[in-house]
């Protein structure tokens, strides 16, 4: 089982790259309001990032998830990123 750690590795998402699916999508919570559901899966459909993201607007949303879709690499890396280099993960590890 790999940490959060290796995962936030870019060479470790480059190599799983070919068998992770990028799955984008929107949804209505209210009248003319949406959330951008995405997410980043590995072969067995395991949920290595899933991200439930209020978008307000529908354009908004879309705009979301066609981003998350383009970019997912370098959303993934910083989302990591940032909980690996936060004080409280690096004292916990060590």
């Amino acid at each position: 089982c790999k940490s959060v750690a290796s995962f936030g590795d870019l060479t470790y998402f480059k190599e799983e790259n070919a068998k992770q699916k990028i799955k984008s999508s929107i949804e209505k919570v209210r009248s003319e309001e949406y959330n951008s559901l995405l997410g980043i899966y590995d072969d067995d459909d395991l949920p290595l990032l899933e991200i439930k993201l209020y978008s307000g607007s529908r354009k908004e949303a879309q705009k979301t998830a066609e981003l998350f879709k383009k970019h997912p690499e370098e959303i993934y890396r910083k989302i990591v990123d940032i909980l690996i280099s936060s004080e409280d993960y690096t004292t916990e590890r060590e």
